[in-house]
């Protein structure tokens, strides 16, 4: 299944019909934005808060340019990093339909490798790109978790030079932008820049709503609002059909608060009734269309669409987005204060707008939305029904951090009263390594569940992932088989993660014939439900059994046969290092260095930590069996670079390597 995304997220947004031009901005950008074989920036950061014009500023100057450009508006559920990512290379694809195919299916696969290594296709992809090309994210104040900074912060420093970033943001992105503006690879645009001159405030006037302001009422207002577009377009709204311009510009004054509040109060008290209503209820939408509204206002004398034409007619801090102008939202500083008034002033019922616009997005199957609206009126069962209906999906895709915020917007009581929603909640922090929240959620949910259900299995399963990631392996044996007796018999994919699991705890601690038949159980169990990586893990390890054993030939070919169907699965480096062992113990090290380096450039491709460091321990023993100690001792060092910070086990392996080194040299004191 594929993420459902928002084709409006990432269409530019259409120029206002009477903007006001900024040459100044333009011919600055124009100047440093030229692409003939590169961009010599590698950043563009246009900062300030809100209402300063930002977004409109980077829509003119992208109609005035023939460059390639992919547009993504962003909100608060692109902080899960796989939406993010999905919706990043739906935006690519804008310009290059197909982009990303690589990346895309990796960031599908139910075992996806680390969300650097999907990134590292995507940047290769663009380095291969023959144009210049673009990239905006819009509102980038509304992300705010750390992965994705990471995963941009990776993104900007292996940039391509076709490629040039937009960020438009209300506040400073947590990014490395020292290190970019020491290097002369950013371009900043801020709030003084932004802020309108006493030109452009007079040209702002006369575009949209024909009046001319004399010099001295020109400059009151510029200095009052300090060149801040949306209080001048505040302003504008108030003045039109003002009989007394001179006293209305004259009392225009005090801080942007308390400004802003007199000209909200002076424009929402104009509309009519029925337009106040709507201002109103429609406020809870972070997007609005017709039929959505008509859902919220529940009127049938309400003729919505009318109403958004009318609101956009009027210059109501409505902004269409996309070009069919079936979708808009309220200015972000306009649907805020409305909101306030919503709640404070109207007496209107808030839970209940929230539920209608749950029931409708629920309707046309966005259930994000759906969720969205139904915690925030409070329907908890509401709530609880849609998290379960897209909770598997969700799993499956990666998408956990989403998952984890509604799921932490329940009432904690809630959560722990239903086993089911304690293993969703369990499994979700077990994912994002909240391992001690996980236990304290598994324990509520062992007092719920019948002790012999296939409900206590699950829980059994979750325990014995969470005695894995602790390394208290006797509690995976004990956990995995009480697990597997418990588990429904035909829930092979459960089944084959867990007899996995066990199988390889078993392996660890030297029980062998123990490990074989649990093994064997997780390749039949996979292979019904076509979990692919369980299915060659389970087999690298009875390959490993039979190598313990002496069979080294079986072996062999079995680690051969592994490589041969498995692809790209990152199991398969382990396969390549087995082969290396293989070939090192024959003395063969021409193809022990061959399958070594293999499994080190697909450890690398994967970044995974542990995988890489074995491979340069097995590379220091072949070093140390060729005579070259210096080279030993290098890839030793490397190894630990990776590991001290990683697992004790991981840590014990390079330290007893270093050891056999310093011995080699005869350096005791090392």
């Amino acid at each position: 299944m594929t993420t459902l995304l928002l084709t409006t997220k990432l269409t530019v947004p259409p120029r206002q019909a009477r903007w006001v031009p900024r040459p100044r901005l333009l011919e600055q950008l124009d100047a440093e934005l030229r692409c003939g074989d590169g961009f010599a920036r590698k950043l563009t950061l246009v900062s300030a808060p809100a209402g300063y014009g930002k977004t409109t500023l980077i829509t003119d100057w992208l109609s005035r340019n023939e460059v390639a450009s992919a547009w993504l508006s962003l909100d608060e559920n692109d902080n899960d990093p796989v939406i993010f990512l999905s919706y990043l290379l739906a935006a690519f694809r804008t310009i290059q339909p197909g982009f990303g195919s690589q990346s895309g299916t990796l960031l599908q696969s139910p075992q996806r490798p680390p969300f650097e290594v999907l990134l590292t296709p995507l940047v290769n992809e663009i380095a291969s790109f023959s144009r210049c090309m673009v990239l905006v994210l819009d509102d980038y104040h509304l992300i705010h978790s750390a992965q994705i900074h990471q995963l941009l912060a990776f993104i900007i420093e292996h940039q391509p030079a076709q490629l040039h970033l937009i960020l438009a943001t209300r506040e400073d992105p947590r990014l490395p932008l020292a290190r970019l503006r020491v290097r002369g690879q950013l371009l900043e645009i801020r709030q003084a820049d932004l802020r309108f001159s006493p030109q452009e405030t007079a040209e702002f006037f006369q575009r949209t709503i024909r009046l001319d302001l004399s010099a001295e009422q020109l400059d009151a207002l510029e200095h009052r609002t300090e060149g801040w577009i949306a209080g001048l377009q505040l302003a504008a709204i108030s003045l039109q059909g003002c009989q007394d311009v001179s006293r209305f510009v004259r009392d225009f004054a005090g801080s942007d608060r308390f400004v802003l509040d007199y000209l909200i109060d002076e424009v929402f008290v104009r509309q009519s009734d029925a337009m106040k209503g709507f201002l109103l209820k429609t406020s809870i939408l972070d997007q609005l269309c017709a039929p959505l509204c008509d859902a919220v206002m529940q009127d049938e004398h309400i003729n919505s669409r009318e109403l958004l034409y009318n609101m956009e007619q009027a210059n109501l801090f409505v902004v269409a987005l996309g070009q069919n102008r079936e979708w808009y939202r309220y200015h972000h500083l306009f649907s805020e204060l409305l909101r306030y008034r919503l709640r404070e002033t109207s007496g209107l019922p808030e839970g209940d707008l929230h539920q209608r616009a749950s029931q409708w997005y629920e309707s046309q199957g966005l259930f994000p939305d759906a969720i969205q609206h139904a915690l925030a009126a409070a329907d908890w069962a509401g709530a609880v029904r849609l998290i379960v209906q897209v909770s598997d999906r969700m799993f499956k895709q990666g998408e956990v951090v989403a998952l984890l915020n509604w799921l932490s917007r329940l009432p904690e009581q809630l959560v722990r009263s239903q086993p089911q929603l304690c293993l969703m909640m369990a499994w979700a922090l077990l994912l994002t390594s909240q391992f001690d929240q996980a236990d304290s959620i598994l324990a509520s949910a062992v007092q719920l569940a019948p002790s012999d259900s296939p409900t206590a299995g699950e829980i059994a399963s979750a325990q014995a992932y969470l005695a894995r990631s602790r390394g208290q392996m006797e509690k995976v044996i004990e956990l995995s088989e009480k697990a597997l007796t418990l588990l429904s018999v035909t829930n092979f994919a459960a089944r084959s993660n867990v007899a996995m699991n066990l199988g390889i705890a078993r392996w660890h601690m030297g029980q062998m014939a123990e490990a074989q038949v649990v093994l064997d159980q997780a390749v039949e169990a996979a292979q019904k439900s076509g979990n692919l990586y369980a299915l060659l893990t389970a087999q690298v390890f009875l390959a490993r059994i039979a190598a313990v054993r002496g069979e080294l030939h079986r072996a062999m070919t079995a680690f051969q046969e592994i490589i041969r169907q498995g692809g790209q699965v990152p199991i398969l480096a382990l396969a390549y290092f087995d082969l290396c062992t293989i070939y090192y113990e024959w003395n063969d090290l021409n193809q022990a260095s061959a399958h070594l380096d293999r499994g080190i450039e697909l450890s690398i491709n994967i970044r995974n930590v542990e995988f890489i460091s074995s491979g340069y321990l097995l590379r220091a023993y072949i070093k140390f069996v060729q005579g070259d100690l210096p080279a030993m001792l290098k890839a030793v060092d490397q190894s630990y670079a990776l590991v001290k910070d990683f697992s004790p086990n991981a840590r014990s392996r390079t330290y007893a390597t270093y050891v056999r080194a310093a011995l080699a040299q005869a350096d005791l004191e090392r």
